[in-house]
């Protein structure tokens, strides 16, 4: 078996098995868009840094010209030394842990020494072997999303708007607002999670490489801050719309600690902002497990729970060599540091 980047003759393949047991995302991305030039310009791509890949990265399993498995990883994070498992595939004729453990083994270990300081997977709760899988490589859990939804079937009038919530004030988001946006995401996050999800004000700001996906795809972003009703008008929130067709529309809420009473509001407003383009959409909306006032909302605006994911981390960190000067984002920390099982990542003891 050997485990390498994908090459035009295993693109095939790779993709009956992306349509036959993938999630759908790939079809948002460029390894759809591109069709077949995926591989020579990845290919390409792979001939500068790491930190410095535009696209997607494909690894597959190959053994006597046949794909067995894949995995499809990409940078989350502008500086790209966080890279998202965005799936992991094996045919279900193989020992899918063996296939699976060659495969995170070969990307971690290459990535890693290459620069990347995290790996992150998002997991379906309910999906245990691929968990364990992911668990006995060295990944533990940051956090637990919940996702709910909500079907507008007709036509929907939204209730009439507290006081609180005409209090409120929309500002949409701008490139200047980047260094906000990334204050308020870190600030939410639980301690112990910061220094791996933590995020910087250039992941806030749209790539020309996913803008001109968003247009070949017929995505839309939009993004407004929410400020206090109090004399200070405070920057206390974010509304996130994701419109992937007029009927379909994916919401995400950000709320500063300490304002997290306002989270029936911001919902509120933010279904009232979906319903201005949709009479009848299907409204899904995350939330993490810690962020409770939100949960309840959601589910006072009638939302159906339908899946847990688990948020799945892997720090990693390269032995330096004799006489190099240690990187200053070690703070401090010598020689080689890896996570394994459940123990806590000596860069979260900071």
């Amino acid at each position: 078996m050997h485990i390498r980047p994908i090459t035009l003759p295993d693109y095939d393949q790779a993709i009956q098995l992306l349509q036959q047991y993938g999630d759908g995302a790939y079809v948002y991305s460029p390894v759809w868009l591109m069709q077949q030039l995926f591989v020579p310009v990845s290919a390409a791509c792979r001939l500068l840094p790491v930190l410095k890949q535009p696209l997607p990265q494909l690894i597959v399993a190959v053994k006597e010209a046949r794909v067995l498995g894949l995995l499809w990883l990409s940078p989350d994070g502008a500086d790209n030394t966080r890279w998202r498992f965005e799936q992991l595939i094996v045919d279900p004729a193989e020992s899918a842990h063996e296939v699976g453990q060659k495969l995170i083994g070969y990307a971690v270990n290459h990535f890693g020494a290459a620069g990347v300081r995290t790996f992150i997977a998002r997991i379906e709760s309910t999906c245990m072997p691929v968990l364990a899988l992911f668990k006995a490589e060295g990944f533990r859990q940051a956090a637990r999303l919940q996702h709910y939804q909500l079907a507008i079937n007709e036509p929907r009038h939204p209730a009439a708007a507290s006081a609180t919530h005409s209090s409120l004030m929309l500002h949409s988001v701008e490139p200047r607002d980047a260094a906000l946006m990334a204050e308020m995401y870190n600030a939410m996050l639980p301690v112990e999670a910061r220094n791996s999800l933590h995020r910087t004000k250039h992941d806030f700001k749209r790539r020309w490489l996913n803008r001109i996906a968003d247009q070949m795809s017929g995505l839309s972003y939009r993004r407004w801050l929410v400020y206090s009703p109090d004399k200070r008008r405070v920057a206390m929130g974010c509304i996130d719309l994701l419109t992937i067709s007029t009927r379909e529309v994916h919401l995400g809420l950000m709320i500063l600690p300490g304002y997290e009473n306002y989270a029936a509001s911001l919902l509120e407003m933010a279904i009232k902002k979906i319903l201005q383009g949709a009479s009848r959409p299907t409204i899904h909306i995350r939330a993490f497990e810690f962020q409770k006032e939100l949960q309840v909302a959601i589910a006072a605006q009638g939302f159906t729970w339908y899946s847990s994911t688990e948020v799945l981390i892997r720090d990693y960190w390269a032995t330096l060599k004799p006489g190099e000067q240690e990187p200053a984002a070690l703070n401090g920390l010598q020689g080689v540091m890896a996570l394994f099982g459940g123990k806590a990542s000596p860069a979260c003891q900071q």
